[in-house]
C-alpha cells in the first residue's frame, strides 16, 4: 500500500473510485499502472492523500492469472443472470422490489437514478425516458453530464 495525493489537497479518489487505477506518466511519456484505488480519509482533502494498493507488488501473482486465463482448463467466474433486477456497475444484483425504492443499493446510486418521486416507489415509477437493456437493466436513453 501507498499514498499519493496534493499535501495542499483539491485532488483525489473518492466515493466509487476504488478499484480505479492511479496511472503514473513515466519521463519517456508512457502511461504505466501504479495503484489500484483502495480507500482515504474524505476526498482531497489537504494533508489526507489517498491510499492505493501498489500494483508492482502482485506482479508474480498478476502474470500466473493471466497465464491462467489462456488455459483451456480454467473456467472464468461470470455474474449470474440478474433476472427481474438491476445490475449496479459493480456486478450486484438488486431485486426489482429495491429498484426505485429511495434507498440507493449501488455504490453509484444508480438503482435510483431516473425514478419518478411522489407516487410510491416502484419499478414502474422509473422515468419514461430509460429503457431496460439486457438482464432488466434500466439506462437512460440520454447521456447526462455533470453532477
Amino acid at each position: 500500500m501507498f499514498c499519493a495525493g496534493y499535501i495542499r489537497g483539491g485532488r483525489d479518489a473518492c466515493l466509487g473510485d476504488s478499484g480505479g487505477p492511479l496511472m503514473c506518466q513515466e519521463g519517456d511519456g508512457r502511461w504505466v499502472l501504479a495503484g489500484v484505488t483502495s480507500n482515504g480519509y474524505g476526498c482531497a482533502r489537504p494533508n489526507r492523500p489517498g491510499v492505493y494498493t501498489k500494483v508492482a507488488s502482485y506482479g508474480d501473482w498478476i502474470q500466473q492469472v493471466l497465464t491462467l486465463s489462456h488455459n483451456r482448463h480454467v473456467v472464468p467466474v461470470r455474474h449470474s443472470p440478474c433476472i427481474d433486477g438491476f445490475r449496479c456497475p459493480m456486478g450486484q444484483c438488486v431485486p426489482s422490489s429495491s429498484v426505485c425504492d429511495g434507498h440507493a443499493d449501488c455504490a453509484d446510486g444508480s438503482d435510483e437514478t431516473g425514478c419518478r418521486r411522489g407516487r410510491s416507489y416502484a419499478r414502474e415509477n422509473r422515468d419514461p425516458g430509460l429503457e431496460s437493456v439486457g438482464g432488466g437493466n434500466a439506462r437512460p436513453s440520454t447521456r447526462r453530464v455533470g453532477r
